[in-house]
């Protein structure tokens, strides 16, 4: 990909007959009042559908246009991009490939985010452009607490036993938010807003907790 390449969407896309003059007009007055990306205006004001979108800027940048469910994702370089600035450059670390990081974006054009992200995670990048769909239902899942809850879990065994269970002692601590119990429920609570669960099940079993 070559980042230096600025594309001017609009023309583009009236080049290539995707919208009119017209249209294009009307996106930018648009874009003015809410200050919100070209191209997530167009979609938006239904001119152009975001697939057609993407696999033209794909075209253009010398990249490809992905299905994210056809991508098996490494989480330990997915954790490598903190998911506060994944949502904040709207881009998803994949997996590594031949010493690159193949990075998903939904804005590929965007030049600050991708040296941002270069930046950060100190390697080459391999862009490919990816649905705000895809990219959002990624994210909720790949920085999901499931593994703070397995510690959590763990300290509240070890601090329980068969024969002496006090739940009071388990949240009498100096700040009551740190104890173990506590911080268990509320990140299971976190974690069921965080893929819009509907249900939260906890099932007892003799020496589990499911």
């Amino acid at each position: 990909m070559d980042r230096k390449k600025r594309i001017r969407i609009g023309d583009l896309l009236i080049e290539h007959k995707f919208i009119s003059e017209t249209q294009l007009e009307n996106a930018l007055a648009e874009q003015k009042k809410t200050r919100r990306k070209l191209g997530k205006t167009l979609i938006d004001l239904g001119y152009i559908e975001e697939k057609q979108l993407l696999e033209l800027l794909a075209e253009q940048l010398g990249i490809t246009y992905s299905d994210l469910r056809l991508f098996e994702i490494d989480t330990d370089v997915l954790h490598r991009l903190p998911e506060i600035l994944a949502r904040r450059f709207r881009a998803i670390a994949l997996k590594e490939e031949n010493g690159n990081v193949v990075v998903g974006m939904t804005d590929p054009t965007d030049i600050y985010a991708f040296d941002e992200i270069q930046k950060i995670l100190e390697q080459p990048l391999q862009i490919i452009a990816i649905s705000e769909g895809d990219l959002l239902h990624n994210l909720d899942t790949g920085y999901r607490k499931t593994e703070e809850i397995d510690n959590l879990a763990e300290v509240l065994d070890e601090e329980m036993s068969d024969h002496d269970f006090d739940l009071q002692s388990l949240t009498q601590t100096t700040n009551t938010a740190d104890a173990p119990v506590v911080k268990l429920l509320q990140a299971i609570f976190e974690d069921a807003i965080s893929i819009q669960a509907s249900d939260i099940h906890i099932e007892p079993d003799h020496n589990v907790l499911r």
